[in-house]
């Protein structure tokens, strides 16, 4: 992937999620109740008893209402969806395009059949709380990550991070284990100036938006950033050197789509591949990137890591 791929997918993702956020707007069921209608005429359900019927009114119709055992039957009125549902349905789930969705409410009562019950559907902005339908780690906003980058840049990762709603903010480490062949570097007139093997260091700054796609229990978080590398260099073999060209820095940025899958409450495991384009080299590294082709993938491509976050 080139510079003009990656930033055209980090654009899209970008996008997307903002598509998907619609300025942070919930939906919420502002209150369920029994009504006093009468059902006409007995729909079915799958055992042969009449269902309930559920009465959901709004301006808005273009809302996807799931129950949890189903529903047999939809009539779509103005300002009104109406659906028939199993006895003894307990949860709802509601969905609108480009807005967060209310996942498993709870409904407040036991609906029993042939029952008649209302309930009106709103929007609220994200930043008021839309009950239990919240992402699980919104009440632990710190956590702490572990892992192993895999390529190609091998070694264990760190980090630390804050989760505000679905925002977070995480700075990370990851520490090589994998060094250069010994590099040895000549003056222009043929003469040994340095020889060195290095170990690289990166840290990193990112800023990712959560989106869950599957309840709270799997999610996708789009991922932008900066990443810092520092390869410290060791005397290559039988070599004492005048610490010239001992280290190196360069600064990339990054992006990055991370899927995670959360066990419990407290823990998360996810799998992050990101792409990183180099910005700018120093001197050394950019002397180091002509003798090494690993400097050069640590400093822009792509890679892959992976490991549990811990929320407390």
């Amino acid at each position: 992937m080139n510079r003009n791929g990656l930033i055209g997918l980090i654009v899209v993702l970008l996008v997307g999620t903002a598509t998907w956020a619609q300025n942070g707007k919930r939906i919420q069921i502002i209150k369920f109740e029994i009504s006093n209608s009468v059902i006409t005429k007995d729909v079915l359900d799958r055992n042969g008893m009449p269902c309930a019927v559920i009465r959901f009114f709004s301006d808005d119709m273009n809302y996807v209402i799931e129950p949890n055992l189903g529903k047999l039957k939809t009539d779509t009125l103005i300002g009104e969806i109406r659906i028939w549902v199993p006895k003894d349905t307990r949860l709802i789930t509601v969905r609108h395009e480009g807005v967060y969705p209310l996942v498993n409410y709870k409904i407040p009562m036991r609906i029993e059949s042939k029952h008649v019950y209302a309930a009106t559907i709103d929007m609220i902005e994200g930043s008021r709380r839309a009950g239990k339908e919240a992402i699980s780690s919104r009440s632990h906003p710190f956590y702490i990550g572990a892992g192993y980058s895999v390529t190609p840049m091998m070694g264990p990762t760190v980090a630390l991070g804050l989760s505000l709603g679905h925002h977070n903010i995480e700075a990370g480490a990851t520490y090589g284990l994998k060094a250069t062949d010994d590099l040895y570097l000549y003056g222009t007139e043929g003469t040994l100036k340095a020889g060195y093997h290095y170990t690289p260091i990166k840290i990193q700054l990112r800023y990712g938006y959560e989106v869950n796609i599957i309840k709270k229990a799997v999610s996708i978080t789009p991922q932008v950033g900066g990443s810092y590398h520092l390869y410290m260099g060791q005397n290559a073999e039988n070599l004492i050197n005048d610490g010239s060209y001992k280290n190196a820095q360069s600064i990339s940025a990054l992006g990055a789509l991370r899927l995670t899958w959360s066990p419990t409450k407290h823990l998360k495991l996810h799998v992050t591949p990101e792409y990183l384009v180099s910005i700018k080299n120093d001197n050394v590294c950019n002397t180091l990137c002509w003798y090494d082709d690993d400097i050069n993938k640590w400093n822009e491509g792509m890679s892959l890591n992976a490991g549990l976050m811990f929320y407390f």
